[in-house]
C-alpha cells in the first residue's frame, strides 16, 4: 500500500514529502475527495504542527488512528523517528492508511534513520579530523586538497541532502 514518506530539515519549518501521488490513487482517497484534500492540506500546512503533538525521538513511534491527532482522518497512521545532524534535530516518517505494512515500513524507516545518523556521525568525524590536521605541522606540507565542510545551513539547502533525508 503506497504511503507518504516525509522529512523535516533541521531549523527549517518546511516538511518535504514523496509518494503523495501514489497514495492518492488508493480507493479510499478516490472515493472520498474530502479525505484526499485533507491529507494534502496536512502535508502542505500542518504536518509540522502534528509532529509537535507526538513524541519524536530515536525510537520509531506509531500513532494509529488517534482521534486527538487526526480528528478528520481516523483511518490514518503515522510512523516517525528522529535524526540529528550536528546539533540540529529533524524527523523522518511515514504517513499512510491504518492498513499499511507496519513490519516493512518499520524496517525501511529504521534503515533510513540509521543511514542519516551514520552520515551525520561520519560528517562530524571528518570535520574533527580536518580540524586536527589543520592544527598539526604535517598538514601544511600535505599535497592533498582539503574538502570544504558544509555548515548546517548549507546542508539544509543542499539538494543531495534533501533527497538523502527523504529517501
Amino acid at each position: 500500500i503506497p504511503n507518504v514518506c516525509f522529512a523535516t530539515i533541521p531549523h527549517r519549518p518546511r516538511v518535504y514529502y514523496v509518494g503523495l501521488a501514489n497514495a492518492l490513487r488508493q480507493p479510499e482517497f478516490q472515493e472520498d475527495a474530502e479525505l484526499a484534500s485533507g491529507i494534502v492540506e496536512v502535508l502542505e500546512d500542518r504536518l509540522g504542527n502534528l509532529l509537535d503533538l507526538v513524541t519524536v525521538d530515536e525510537k520509531i513511534r506509531y500513532t494509529i488512528g488517534e482521534e486527538d491527532i487526526f480528528p478528520r482522518f481516523p483511518s490514518c497512521a503515522l510512523m516517525v523517528t528522529e535524526y540529528r545532524i550536528r546539533d540540529y534535530r529533524g524527523a523522518i516518517g511515514i504517513l499512510g492508511h491504518m492498513r499499511m505494512d507496519y513490519a516493512y515500513n518499520t524496517v525501511a524507516l529504521d534503515l533510513v534513520a540509521e543511514l542519516v545518523r551514520t552520515f551525520s556521525a561520519l560528517s562530524a568525524l571528518s570535520t574533527a579530523v580536518k580540524a586536527r590536521r589543520a592544527g598539526s605541522p604535517r598538514s601544511s606540507s600535505s599535497s592533498r586538497p582539503s574538502t570544504p565542510s558544509r555548515s548546517s545551513e548549507e546542508l539544509a539547502e543542499c539538494p543531495e541532502c534533501r533527497v538523502w533525508a527523504v529517501a
